[in-house]
């Protein structure tokens, strides 16, 4: 019978991971015995590949990856670099991760996974007391139970069955994000800023963001908000200031389309800019400008005369037809 593990996901970590080939170039490597004793290459899988591998980064990485009958099997560190602490650590099953733990630079564990099966997992995250933060099982993907706790190791909200809300915390207590689950996804996110006041307020439909999105400065006040559609912004894009409209700019799947305006703090139209697929395209008019209104015309992103705007644009249209 497999037993049974906790996981955790990395939420803010920095980490190993991902630095670049260069980087993870092995400057040195050697092999070591089960009993004990080094061998070269060719003795090592001579003997049936038994023992350990020892690896030097070029990044000040040491690995160390255990070794059965030439399958990973028990325990593969990476430390810091230049540290002898271990950052991350891999325990193995004849080549099967079972479980990964991610270490602060004290050796402290912060995360761990554990896979049950190859389609359940279970996840822990510790604060800096020892105490665990969050606690979730997930199947096939899917956050199916978690149970949240805040500094004083009180359950402040739970997932059942797939539904209800998740705390995140960071490792010294403060809220990171309250995100509502239905259905084991993620249905919204709510983040915070440090002093505690909402920051951004998402939605989202099959793991893409989706619907509008409203975001706020440290003060609370709303600076921002977009439209968002299967993962793009998709309609209108308008930023705030002091509760006023600043800027409006429509999206089409991701990229601008249409006229962008512009207004002053007393909420009169100062520009306004057309854009086509994502760059300037057409007139871009500036409104009492001390001389009264300018317009620059614009084609594919490119400066142009008006004259020559409609020209090439009639062209369009005419090899269209």
């Amino acid at each position: 019978m497999r037993r049974f593990y906790i996981a955790l996901i990395p939420l803010t970590l920095t980490s190993c991971i991902g630095t670049n080939d260069a980087e993870d170039r092995v400057v040195s490597q050697k092999y070591i015995h089960k009993y004990g004793f080094e061998l070269d290459k060719k003795e090592w899988v001579a003997r049936d590949r038994d023992g350990k591998i020892e690896q030097f980064l070029a990044n000040g990485v040491r690995v160390v990856k255990t070794y059965q009958n030439g399958d990973l099997q028990g325990e593969t560190t990476y430390t810091y670099p230049y540290s002898a602490t271990i950052e991350r650590s891999y325990i193995y099953e004849q080549d099967e991760l079972i479980q990964e733990t991610i270490h602060d630079r004290r050796g402290v564990p912060i995360e761990q996974k554990h896979y049950n099966t190859e389609d359940e997992k279970t996840i822990t995250f510790w604060g800096y007391s020892g105490a665990p933060l969050r606690l979730e099982r997930y199947q096939k993907g899917l956050l199916t139970e978690g149970t949240y706790y805040n500094t004083r190791n009180a359950v402040e909200s739970t997932v059942k069955h797939g539904e209800g809300r998740r705390y995140k915390r960071a490792r010294n207590g403060a809220l990171m994000a309250i995100d509502d689950i239905s259905s084991g996804v993620l249905e919204q996110r709510t983040t915070y800023h440090p002093n505690g006041n909402i920051h951004v307020i998402s939605r989202f439909e099959d793991y893409a963001l989706s619907g509008v999105q409203k975001i706020h400065d440290p003060s609370g006040q709303l600076y921002m908000t977009n439209d968002w559609e299967n993962g793009a912004i998709h309609g209108k894009k308008i930023a705030y200031r002091k509760g006023q409209v600043l800027q409006e700019t429509p999206y089409q799947f991701g990229k601008r389309e249409g006229v962008e305006k512009r207004f002053d703090d007393q909420g009169a139209l100062v520009a306004e800019v057309e854009f086509h697929e994502d760059e300037k395209h057409g007139p871009a008019t500036l409104y009492n400008a001390g001389d009264g209104v300018k317009k620059a015309w614009f084609y594919k992103g490119k400066p142009i005369q008006a004259e020559r705007f409609h020209m090439l644009t009639s062209k369009e249209d005419v090899a269209q037809d």
